[in-house]
């Protein structure tokens, strides 16, 4: 899930909603293009698609020009457990699909290569250790899409990354930077000490 909160109003962004839109949609087709996917814009839905299967959904709000909400690009989700039932979109006959099931769809089921292409195919032999080996490919994988779409979110919308390292493994973001968080105020600035909390009582405006 990525949730930029951007001020439009401000250069280098434009205070133009569907520019918002379309660039969210570019950073997922970007990231996906350094996965070795080609995602793609569909006219008949929003969102980012491979092979006509959605992979990333969008959902905006915006106001006074703050942008909320974002979108979702599936990395690893288990797709039988009920996803089948979902109409992406409203759009009929169209499916959803992962960036790990369309790596296996790329390089073959019985492909036991490492990342998400490969980890459930090392977790089907039944062993234990083989398991472990898996489960840990899986989260490295889903880490490195995390940090490529923010990688390529960041480049997007000409922003300078703050956050730590989030490391191979993946590390929830919140324990990496302590149970309080860093606060919402900018490295460097005035408000950089304050919490969540703290910084929400100084600024917030009613909307």
């Amino acid at each position: 899930m990525a949730y930029p909160i951007l001020d439009l109003t401000r250069a280098p962004h434009h205070k133009d909603l569907h520019w918002y839109w379309h660039t969210l949609e570019g950073a997922a087709i970007d990231c996906l293009a350094g996965l070795g996917l080609s995602g793609e814009r569909d006219a008949a839905g929003t969102g980012v698609w491979v092979g006509g299967r959605k992979v990333a959904a969008l959902g905006l709000t915006a106001s006074r020009w703050i942008t909320m909400h974002g979108l979702s690009l599936n990395a690893d989700p288990d797709l039988e457990m009920g996803f089948g039932r979902i109409v992406p979109c409203g759009i009929v006959g169209r499916g959803v699909t992962s960036v790990a099931r369309e790596l296996r769809r790329q390089r073959g089921c019985e492909a036991e290569s490492a990342g998400l292409g490969g980890a459930a195919a090392a977790g089907s032999r039944g062993d234990e250790d083989a398991n472990g080996a898996a489960a840990a490919a899986r989260a490295a994988a889903v880490a490195d899409v995390r940090r490529r779409l923010v990688g390529s979110l960041a480049q997007a919308f000409a922003l300078e990354l703050q956050a730590p390292d989030l490391g191979p493994a993946g590390p929830d973001l919140e324990s990496d930077l302590g149970s309080e968080g860093p606060g919402l105020g900018t490295p460097g600035c005035d408000d950089a000490h304050l919490s969540d909390a703290a910084w929400l009582a100084k600024h917030q405006r009613p909307v």
